[in-house]
């Protein structure tokens, strides 16, 4: 489920360009270590998860553990937004100012609390503002897989106008089976002439 619209918590710092809430926050002075998490309530409930803003960029988690100085950290079962897409993961750990490591990641554009389908890999790394490796890829709908790209595939991420994969929608048909719409390639050639080439895939046969 989405942390990043879980329920409203108590606690905020602010520190420089970057804010962090949550239920519960630890901080040594001495290391620079930070570490936030939620708790349960009366009734064995989470709330109150860890969501950190680090320029605009938001971050949520069960539990996060960030180094001031170093500027690295770990995030468990955590989930990021970038542009119009949700990257969730056991694990995201930063590694540097813009480098990100998922394990066991996946990502959606679905921003349904369950989400309805997504591209799940047992390895991700994602480079803000540029693109995104993921090795390998696995298409599910509804909890199934169905269909793998079994080699490494990058995706850009970079604003503007650019060449890149057309992310596919998908819906349901009684005599098509499941539809994947619009799942092609853009090829921006200059700043005067692109080209797009896209398909529909039945998955009771057909294109």
């Amino acid at each position: 489920k989405h942390l990043l619209k879980s329920n409203l918590m108590p606690t905020l710092i602010k520190l420089k360009k970057q804010t962090l809430e949550s239920e519960i926050i630890d901080i040594s002075f001495e290391t620079n270590d930070l570490e936030a998490h939620g708790v349960l309530d009366s009734n064995n409930i989470p709330h109150g998860f860890p969501i950190f803003d680090d320029k605009g960029e938001k971050f949520a988690g069960e539990r996060i553990k960030f180094n001031l100085k170093s500027q690295k950290g770990l995030i468990s079962l955590g989930e990021t937004q970038m542009d119009e897409g949700f990257y969730f993961g056991d694990r995201i750990k930063r590694i540097s100012a813009k480098e990100y490591y998922i394990e066991n990641g996946y990502y959606t554009t679905c921003d349904a609390p369950e989400p309805h389908y997504y591209f799940g890999a047992k390895k991700m790394k994602f480079i803000q503002n540029e693109k995104v490796f993921v090795e390998p890829i696995t298409f599910y709908v509804e909890q199934l897989p169905l269909a793998v790209i079994p080699i490494g595939i990058f995706f850009p991420m970079k604003s503007g106008r650019q060449s890149g994969i057309i992310v596919p929608s998908f819906y349901f048909s009684t005599s098509r089976g499941v539809v994947f719409k619009d799942m092609g390639y853009y090829l921006a050639i200059s700043d005067y002439w692109d080209t797009q080439l896209k398909a529909d895939i039945y998955s009771k046969g057909g294109y």
